[in-house]
C-alpha cells in the first residue's frame, strides 16, 4: 500500500514553468525626461509582483546602464532552479540572470534609459561660418551625431539632385547608418524617400 501512494505523489506534483517572455517597453512623454519603461510578462499564469531599481529613475542617465530586480509569481506550476536566456526571453532589455527563490523567480536585467531629445529654441546659421548650424545646448544631445549631406550642392554633375543623405553617425541607443531625403528648396525643408541602407 505504502508503494502505491508514493508513485501517484509525483503525479500530483505541479507543473514547471518552461519558459518566460518578458518586455521592456520604452515611454516618451515629453522631451527631455526619462521615463521608467513599461515592464510586461506575456506568460501565461506568471506575474510581476515587484520591480526594483538599481538607482532613483530621477538619477538615470540616457544610454547609461541601470539595473532592474523583478520579482515574478507563478499561480499552479513551479518555477525550475535557473533559466538561461533561451528560456527567459527579455526584450528591451539584457537578462543577467534568473534564479528560483522560495517559491517565486528572481529576474535580473540590464536596461539603458532612453530620452526623447528637445528640439532648441533657437536654431540657425553661424555668422562667421554659413555652412555651421548652431542652436542652443539640448541635453543628452551628446550621445547622438547627425550630418547631412547634399552632393548635388558640391557637384554639378551629381546624379542625386535634390537628394540628401541623413548620415546617423553616433547613436547610443541603436544602430547607426544613412537615410536619403528628398530637398525642397522651395519650402527650405527636407522630406521622406523610401530608400534605407546601410554603411558598407
Amino acid at each position: 500500500m505504502a508503494m502505491t501512494i508514493w508513485m501517484v505523489l509525483p503525479a500530483l506534483a505541479a507543473p514547471t514553468v518552461n519558459s518566460i517572455r518578458i518586455t521592456f517597453k520604452d515611454k516618451y512623454e515629453d522631451p527631455g525626461v526619462i521615463e521608467e519603461p513599461e515592464i510586461s510578462c506575456s506568460s501565461y499564469g506568471i506575474e510581476i509582483t515587484s520591480v526594483e531599481w538599481s538607482k532613483d529613475v530621477e538619477k538615470w542617465n540616457p544610454g547609461t546602464k541601470v539595473t532592474a530586480t523583478l520579482i515574478l509569481s507563478s499561480s499552479g506550476r513551479e518555477f525550475s532552479s535557473s533559466y538561461g536566456s533561451k528560456s527567459c526571453q527579455i526584450s528591451g532589455a539584457t537578462l543577467s540572470k534568473a534564479v528560483k527563490v522560495d517559491d517565486d523567480l528572481k529576474v535580473t536585467v540590464t536596461y539603458y534609459p532612453v530620452v526623447w531629445l528637445e528640439t532648441p529654441d533657437e536654431a540657425g546659421w553661424s555668422a562667421s561660418n554659413h555652412m555651421k548650424a548652431v542652436w542652443k545646448k539640448v541635453d543628452y544631445a551628446t550621445g547622438y551625431q547627425i550630418r547631412l549631406y547634399r552632393d548635388d550642392y558640391y557637384n554639378e554633375d551629381s546624379e542625386k539632385h535634390n537628394i540628401a543623405e541623413c548620415i546617423v553617425a553616433k547613436n547610443r541607443h541603436g544602430e547607426t547608418g544613412k537615410v536619403e531625403l528628398r530637398w525642397m528648396p522651395e519650402y527650405t525643408q527636407f522630406s521622406t524617400l523610401d530608400t534605407r541602407y546601410d554603411e558598407d
